[in-house]
């Protein structure tokens, strides 16, 4: 469930750049979990809260390993250099990625996203 680390892949009909696959992360804010809303909003909502801020974490200790032994930083284009298979979470058609981010801005922004979703769920 984590975002840049997996996903269930999705095929959009073209060959992904930088062998990045588009994958659905089955948390908010990507989709709407329904397999688990038996548990509830407030559940459904906290379990996608802490998968974000697990993978924002991990991935800002990623990043700064990658910095200290490559001297240079994580972004999308050399994610395949610290995973075999890499993902992005889909955005759909017509909204692309910018591949020289880091994957932890991109987690920042769907955080908070999330964050904006709070008061509905409560």
């Amino acid at each position: 469930i984590y975002p840049f680390m997996g996903g269930e892949g999705l095929w959009r009909g073209h060959f992904p750049k930088r062998n990045l696959i588009n994958s659905m992360n089955l948390i908010l804010p990507y989709t709407t979990p329904n397999f688990i809303m038996d548990s509830g909003q407030k559940k459904v909502y906290q379990l996608s809260l802490v998968a974000l801020e697990n993978a924002l974490k991990l991935f800002n200790i990623i990043e700064e390993e990658f910095h200290r032994i490559y001297e240079r930083k994580l972004t999308l284009t050399s994610l395949g250099q610290v995973f075999t298979i890499p993902r992005v979470p889909d955005q759909g058609d017509h909204l692309v990625y910018d591949l020289n981010q880091s994957p932890s801005s991109y987690l920042k922004s769907d955080l908070e996203k999330l964050k904006r979703l709070e008061k509905l769920i409560r």
